[in-house]
């Protein structure tokens, strides 16, 4: 394993315990699609940003489901990293799910 292998994964398992319960928290908030309203979700992760001393813009094609945009410089030249993804989720049969399907749980080590 390569030093920069070894110090992103002590990077990763010292903040584990922070980690998980980001997800589990965002897990929380729902934001199926349909209907595709993903304010709350979006406000969620709008906060976290915040709280990590970041700033974000929000761009609404549609009112119910706005896009988050957020950068930062990582201090030196190089190489960049672009995250792209969706706050929605599939629609949710509740009565298919042993648990919550918006619990955030972790049974068995897994959420």
């Amino acid at each position: 394993m390569t030093p920069l292998e070894e110090e992103l994964l002590a990077r990763l398992d010292a903040s584990r315990d922070r980690s998980i319960a980001f997800l589990r928290d965002l897990l929380r908030v729902p934001s199926p699609n349909p209907p595709g309203d993903t304010r709350a979700a979006a406000g969620f992760l709008q906060q976290a940003l915040r709280e990590a001393g970041l700033q974000s813009e929000v761009h609404s094609p549609h009112p119910e489901m706005p896009n988050i945009v957020c950068s930062f410089h990582g201090g030196s030249e190089g190489r960049h990293l672009v995250l792209n993804g969706h706050i929605d989720v599939f629609p949710v049969a509740e009565d298919e799910w042993t648990r919550g399907p918006w619990g955030g749980e972790i049974v068995d080590g897994r959420i």
